[in-house]
């Protein structure tokens, strides 16, 4: 059996899924490593190879790193990211109004400026950028390698790296092509820890394009850093109601915040938080309709027309790892109206060996096993 490797190194953890016969009508997840990711120990290659022993005392033995095929995707492409996850894990502890600050700075910064700051230029990261507050709207997203490589140990692990190395929005934005290549639009939301990232790959009905007051993409990413599940659980509380916080979960709700919540009372609040997540987010990445005050006809359109979405998938750590996601999103995109979203006709779909990354790096080699491999992450047969 041919395996494949493919490691997600994110803000705190570090995921490696192995893989095999992706060549194959029946490839298969053969299992998944976990680790703390090490920048805070100065070395990303100390928690990838903790992530391999630990997918070994899983499955056995997987190959000589080095020789058995090894994807990447990373979500720490430089020092500053590091510097941010540093002081995360310091005042995780005290979670308070200094995290919030200290975490969602990003909102309120034109990335170009941060780039500039780390003496790299924008277009590293991504491209087609406009800033909105507190929205980064990216359309093609694209990567210099040589940026990847300035995260702390990553010029070593390229020792033991020889497939593809991709960001990982670049990643999940390929398995959104291909999932709208194969059913049709497609709408990706991933809620994680740090931020909740909203995809879609869609041109809408159409018909206003016309009136649209600024050309839209084929593929768009938005990327909401204030909506962190983790990283900015006290905003997310502000925009439910800490009133409405407190009636559901008690005066001590502040003690539930957790990043890995395991009570049933800290799954509770994250549920809460992660249905906010989502709908926020939704309707952050949805456009909006004017119109005449007068006829009430639409004289202009400016955003995302999502009118035309045949799947709606939900993927990310926070949401994945809950035991309800699916009903988190159901009841999520249902309280939100809007007319340039469908809720007729689309199927809601949660990746729940969240996998999506990890075969978004691989779409352009095992094209076909990738697709089958995504179907059944989401419980769909055909």
């Amino acid at each position: 059996m041919q395996k494949v490797l493919v490691a997600e190194i994110g803000t705190m953890t570090t995921v490696v899924n192995a893989f095999g016969d992706l060549d194959t009508k029946n490839p298969l997840l053969l299992g998944q490593g976990l680790s703390t990711t090490k920048v805070l120990d100065g070395d990303i290659e100390i928690g990838l190879r903790q992530a391999v022993t630990n997918l070994e005392n899983e499955i056995g033995p997987v190959g000589s790193l080095g020789e058995i095929p090894f994807y990447v995707t990373i979500s720490l492409p430089t020092q500053s990211a590091v510097q941010e996850v540093s002081e995360l894990v310091q005042l995780k502890l005290n979670i308070g109004a200094s995290v919030g600050e200290s975490t969602s700075f990003a909102a309120k910064d034109s990335y170009q400026e941060r780039a500039a700051r780390q003496n790299h230029p924008p277009e590293a990261f991504v491209t087609e950028v406009e800033i909105g507050t507190p929205t980064y709207r990216s359309g093609s997203l694209g990567i210099d390698e040589q940026y990847i490589l300035d995260a702390p140990g990553m010029r070593e692990i390229s020792q033991i790296i020889n497939g593809r190395i991709l960001l990982t929005p670049g990643a999940i934005m390929q398995a959104a092509h291909l999932i709208s290549e194969e059913v049709g639009d497609v709408l990706v939301i991933d809620v994680g820890s740090v931020s909740t990232d909203v995809y879609s790959v869609t041109l809408g009905t159409g018909k206003d394009q016309n009136s649209n007051l600024k050309s839209e993409p084929l593929a768009l990413r938005t990327v909401e850093k204030d909506l962190g599940v983790f990283s900015n659980a006290l905003t997310l509380v502000k925009l439910i109601g800490e009133n409405v916080i407190e009636l559901h979960h008690g005066q001590g709700w502040e003690k539930l915040l957790k990043s890995k919540p395991e009570s049933s009372e800290e799954m509770a609040l994250c549920a809460e938080l992660t249905a906010a997540a989502v709908s926020i987010a939704l309707q952050r990445h949805i456009g909006r309709l004017f119109n005449d005050n007068v006829s009430a006809n639409v004289t202009g359109v400016e955003g995302r027309d999502l009118t035309q979405i045949r799947w709606i998938v939900g993927t990310g750590e926070v949401l994945t790892r809950q035991t309800n996601g699916l009903k988190i999103m159901r009841e999520s995109i249902k309280g939100v109206e809007d007319a340039m979203i469908s809720q007729e006709g689309i199927a809601l779909l949660l990746d729940k060996d969240c996998l999506m990354a990890s075969l978004g790096v691989l779409t352009t080699t095992f094209r076909q096993g990738v697709w089958q491999l995504l179907r059944e992450s989401f419980g769909v047969e055909n």
